[in-house]
């Protein structure tokens, strides 16, 4: 994460708000959590945000699908900075 930027989880576990609550105070990065529903403007905005570069996806490794059960053990890891992304 670059100096200055926004961590924002959907997926706010315990670990996540403990994270967050300590790296907030003592961090220039800030990160929240929120609790979403989809619907299509919303989604049409993010794409917006996307599509001019103010909005991106960390990637943590990229697998081909032959190696989908590698992905797998590397998700149940527990150390992905980002998304595993299995390319089909």
């Amino acid at each position: 994460m670059q100096p200055k930027s926004h961590f924002v989880t959907t997926v706010p576990g315990p670990g996540v708000i403990a994270a967050i609550a300590i790296g907030n105070v003592f961090s220039r990065k800030k990160a929240s959590t929120i609790m979403v529903k989809p619907n299509g403007a919303d989604l049409e905005y993010l794409t917006g945000l996307a599509n001019a570069g103010k909005l991106r996806s960390e990637i943590h490794k990229v697998f081909g699908l032959a190696e989908a059960g590698a992905a797998h053990l590397e998700s149940e890891g527990g150390r992905a900075r980002g998304k595993i992304v299995i390319r089909i």
